[in-house]
């Protein structure tokens, strides 16, 4: 660029022979030609790099679990542990759940018991038994 600029400089301020002239100016065309065809390498360049998009999917589950029989067998027996952790975790959340409950019910039937109004519907069944026997 600097070269081509350079050389247009003098062919405007034109201070010499006819023959440095024509020679300015083919040198100008030279450089244009060269500018131009790196221009096209560039580019060519770009979209090289452009088309070159490379994507690698790493999956190593898939290998181990998805050929033969040992495969998801060895899987099943690597989680045990995970197994085990979870339905302990299960059982610890049933118990918490079930603690509450179980003391509002204790609660609510001493409450009912220290007031005199006991739940007596199981003896009722028992009591219409014995009569039914008795006669």
């Amino acid at each position: 660029m600097a070269l081509r600029d350079k050389l247009t400089s003098i062919l405007q301020k034109s201070t010499g022979s006819v023959d440095e002239l024509v020679k300015a100016e083919e040198a100008i065309s030279e450089v244009n030609e060269e500018i131009d065809a790196t221009r096209t390498k560039l580019e060519s360049y770009r979209n090289r790099i452009r088309f070159s998009d490379v994507r690698i999917e790493y999956q190593p589950e898939f290998g181990e679990s998805q050929l033969g029989f040992g495969r998801p067998v060895m899987t099943a027996l690597r989680s045990v542990g995970t197994t085990l952790g979870t339905t302990t975790a299960v059982l610890i959340y049933i118990v918490t759940a079930l603690i509450p409950i179980t003391l509002f019910t204790l609660a609510l039937r001493w409450v009912l018991h220290r007031f005199g109004l006991r739940l007596r519907f199981w003896r009722k069944k028992s009591s219409e038994t014995g009569t039914m026997a008795s006669s």
